[in-house]
């Protein structure tokens, strides 16, 4: 992937808001093992004027965030209880939980459950997850197309999001005379925290400001960030036109028969993050052979035999 090449969005749908600085935290959302530490996290959400997660809402709960945020009780138990069996539902625990009652400003720039991109997704997840169950016996050829269709469904919510940048942003401020006094002197302390294969995220805001130079726009990736993350990597590919090949489907499946077996081996995603998991993957990678799929778990073996993979949290 060419990093210094923009990725293709629609640049003329979306502004910058001015006099914000922008951090970014890109990573995994499973478990708490892929967010800050807890004290670090803590310290963060209670100290920046407005915070975004990543969270997909329905009507009844785009300004639940905003609510846990006020500490509010009802509703932080009742999202608590919601979120058992989400497949962030690690995350999202750890998260709120440390947001909770710090009374800092929420927005939700992601897009509605019933936006055209979500119903897409919905439809095209299944064929991704079927897909990375198969026989590793069936055609590459075949999960190429399901998962081109899957990245198709992310840009189109990720153009949405950019064009709810400004506007969310904007509303919280409007409502806020504290935020509003400070931006007349210094640019407002704005974190997101989103998965790592909206990267792209991050890299069409620095695009969009040098076609622009809005007034008072700075951009950081916080230090817990993480690059070059398999989905990222395929995905920042997809959004520069470069559609996945079968090359990227062999290593993506490489890399779930990896972390399948070693989570046989007594390792789990409660202890391990997907950052840990992954890395290890790559300190390897260039020892397997990842044009035989079915003798990933015997290579594996032997590495771990020769004491030449060690994984940690």
């Amino acid at each position: 992937m060419n990093h210094l090449t923009p990725p293709n969005f629609d640049y003329t749908a979306f502004e910058l808001p001015e006099n914000v600085s922008f951090t970014f935290h890109l990573g995994h959302h499973f478990n708490a093992a892929d967010l800050p530490d807890w004290s670090v996290l803590d310290k963060t959400l209670r100290t920046v004027d407005i915070v975004i997660p990543e969270f997909v809402h329905d009507a009844g709960s785009k300004n639940v965030m905003a609510a846990i945020a006020m500490g509010r009780q009802k509703e932080y138990q009742q999202f608590q209880a919601d979120i058992g069996d989400n497949d962030m539902g690690g995350w999202l625990h750890a998260f709120t939980s440390s947001l909770y009652g710090s009374r800092t400003s929420t927005a939700n720039i992601d897009v509605m459950d019933t936006h055209p991109s979500v119903d897409a997704y919905i439809r095209t997840e299944p064929a991704v997850r079927r897909a990375a169950a198969w026989s590793v016996r069936e055609r590459f050829d075949d999960i190429v197309p399901i998962l081109n269709a899957n990245l198709a469904t992310i840009k189109e919510r990720d153009q949405a999001i950019l064009e709810n940048l400004k506007p969310e942003i904007e509303a919280i401020i409007s409502k806020n005379g504290k935020l509003m006094k400070k931006r007349e002197g210094q640019p407002l302390d704005v974190h997101l925290y989103y998965g790592a294969t909206h990267t792209s995220l991050f890299d069409a805001i620095a695009f969009q400001q040098t076609l622009t130079s809005t007034e008072g726009v700075t951009l950081n990736k916080s230090s817990d960030s993480l690059e070059n993350e398999l989905s990222q990597l395929n995905y920042a590919n997809f959004v520069r036109d470069q559609d996945i090949q079968i090359e990227d489907v062999e290593r993506n499946f490489a890399y779930l028969i990896f972390a399948s077996h070693i989570k046989r081996l007594g390792f789990s995603n409660n202890n391990v993050s997907m950052r840990a998991l992954q890395d290890s993957f790559f300190s390897i990678e260039n020892a397997l052979d990842l044009s035989s799929p079915t003798t990933i778990p015997k290579q594996i073996d032997e590495i771990l035999r020769l004491g030449l993979l060690d994984i940690s949290s």
